[in-house]
């Protein structure tokens, strides 16, 4: 039987009792990881609220081969600014090496480190490469690295980009979410080897099921469904999503728009000065498992962001076989093509609407066994725990 290798994860999100669902995704590659390899997962949570010290907490929870360390501690409440981030700095990387030299002593040495978000984690893991020579891997999943992002790389300070310039540099291997994201890492701190790893979806729950077929005597069951899932902030464009569903309103008289997601006031008001509003539903925060029946009960995916890497409710819509209209940026091009959906230019809701014209009135040209079946394939566990069994057999 081949060798387990003892894996240290740092990672600047994951679930937390702060954050419940900060970087899900990367606790599922987590648990795909978890069938080739030890785990041991080592996020550092800032609590405002806390009014003990600083304490690691360790849960076992959720897989065998899976241990997670969460290091709960306060921020700095220095009440200068520049001041209060410098402190903070200096704490994060301390709560790392602290926790690390704890985590050591339980687990034994580590083959080495994977760095999942180079920003502050790789902060970690670049100290502890140059204390002791530890290599370590970087998964890349933010919208740091899009240039559209009002916060991207390109428009930080100079500090920091020069640490995420080094955090690149030293890593040994680059494992972005999409070849977009990794020719962006390119653009910026030159060529290194790469295997993207997509993200993972839990297709027990996300899934292709043969729709109810209409009820003649029921005006509800007859509706078709766009819908899109989504935290609904701004570069998410929810609004354009509304004014081009208005625009084919009239000529789509039997379908409705759902937004999924949490209810926000700017949203809510958008919708409530529709003369569509009736046919305009947003839904609040859901359960993964209430979002997989949205999903198997709509007929269309819309998405129309300003800038993306590779989205994981895109992934789940074709997991759940929906056809998708999505905007040509980020790593969305390489999921999207003729059989699973329609790409349009980004920023033109009039290419919106036409798109959800379009594929409203050809839907019988999309097979959604298909759409959910090839999507499983690529991005199911079973592929990912693929991914991961041959990314760590390759570093020996």
């Amino acid at each position: 039987m081949p060798h387990r290798k003892n894996i240290l994860w740092l990672v600047s999100w994951y679930p937390d009792r702060i954050q419940p669902t900060n970087g899900d995704f990367i606790e599922r590659h987590a648990l795909a990881a978890s069938e080739v390899a030890n785990i041991i997962v080592l996020h550092v949570v800032w609590d405002p609220q806390a009014t003990h010290k600083a304490c690691l907490e360790k849960d076992e929870r959720h897989a065998p081969h899976l241990v997670v360390y969460r290091w709960y501690d306060v921020p700095s409440a220095c009440r200068i600014g520049w001041l209060r981030k410098l402190l903070n700095f200096r704490k994060y990387v301390q709560a790392f090496i602290r926790s690390y030299r704890m985590i050591r002593a339980a687990h034994g040495p580590f083959d080495f480190i994977h760095v999942h978000v180079c920003w502050k984690a790789g902060l970690a893991a670049l100290c502890l490469k140059w204390l002791s020579g530890q290599e370590y891997f970087l998964s890349e999943h933010a919208s740091y690295f899009q240039p559209a992002s009002p916060r991207s790389y390109w428009k930080d300070h100079l500090w920091k980009r020069l640490l995420v310039w080094l955090i690149l540099r030293q890593a040994k291997l680059w494992l972005p979410v999409s070849d977009d994201l990794g020719c962006k890492l390119q653009s910026i701190a030159g060529r290194k080897p790469i295997h993207v790893l997509p993200n993972a979806v839990n297709t027990t729950l996300f899934s292709y099921l043969r729709k109810v077929a209409p009820d003649v005597h029921s005006s509800a069951m007859s509706k078709r469904r766009f819908i899109h899932v989504s935290d609904l902030q701004p570069h998410k464009r929810p609004e354009a999503m509304i004014a081009a569903f208005e625009q084919i309103a009239e000529q789509l008289p039997g379908w409705q728009l759902h937004l999924v997601g949490p209810v926000r006031d700017d949203v809510k008001k958008r919708i409530q000065t529709s003369v569509f509003a009736d046919r305009i539903c947003m839904t609040g925060w859901l359960t993964p498992t209430e979002v997989t029946v949205h999903l198997q009960q709509a007929d269309v995916f819309v998405m129309y962001s300003s800038y993306e890497n590779q989205p994981c409710a895109i992934l789940e819509a074709l997991c759940c076989g929906l056809p998708v209209i999505a905007p040509r940026v980020g790593g969305i091009p390489e999921l999207i093509n003729n059989r699973n959906g329609l790409l349009i230019v980004p920023e033109d809701t009039q290419a919106l609407s036409q798109a959800m014209l379009k594929i409203a009135h050809k839907l019988e040209d999309f097979n959604r066994e298909t759409i959910s079946h090839e999507a499983s394939l690529h991005y199911g566990f079973p592929a990912i725990v693929e991914h991961f069994r041959h990314i760590y057999a390759c570093h020996e």
